[in-house]
């Protein structure tokens, strides 16, 4: 299978299909970015959730534990230890969060970038070469009509 080749003839043409493939590209790692953020969000605030409910519980039936409170009780602590554990992975959480908005900053710098460059390198190609390649084309087509309509008297 032969892939396409970029458009070397022209380096406004260049510029502007590169500007392209970068806010193509941004687009698509933005919308990556922000899925596995939602999906790190949300298993972080289930987690809190679910260590705040604990908390609530573990007060309510610590101030005159009866004997199946007491039961409760170390059946809490063992859920207790198992959500810290868990709580460290919603620190990584936050922190992957913190990083996915850095990114976020610098993707839609870039994604500026991309569209700037399509609108320079296609305004520049049309002005600078393609408006006079038409002009040369119409030129032609009307000097072969020209010779045509002679050619038939």
């Amino acid at each position: 299978m032969k892939l396409p080749s970029l458009p070397t003839d022209n380096l406004y043409k260049f510029i502007a299909l590169f500007g392209l493939f970068l806010v193509i590209t941004t687009i698509y790692s933005y919308s990556t970015i922000l899925n596995d953020l939602d999906e790190k969000w949300a298993k972080g605030a289930a987690i809190l959730n679910a260590q705040s409910k604990l908390l609530i519980a573990q007060l309510e039936i610590h101030d005159k534990p009866t004997e199946q409170q007491k039961g409760k009780i170390s059946d809490l602590k063992k859920r207790k230890e198992k959500l810290e554990q868990t709580g460290m992975e919603v620190d990584d959480y936050f922190t992957a969060y913190r990083k996915a908005k850095r990114w976020q900053n610098s993707l839609l710098f870039l994604m500026g970038v991309g569209f700037l460059m399509i609108i320079v390198g296609f305004y520049l190609w049309y002005v600078k070469l393609q408006k006079y390649q038409d002009i040369m084309l119409i030129n032609q087509a009307k000097s072969r009509n020209e010779s045509k309509s002679e050619a038939k008297k």
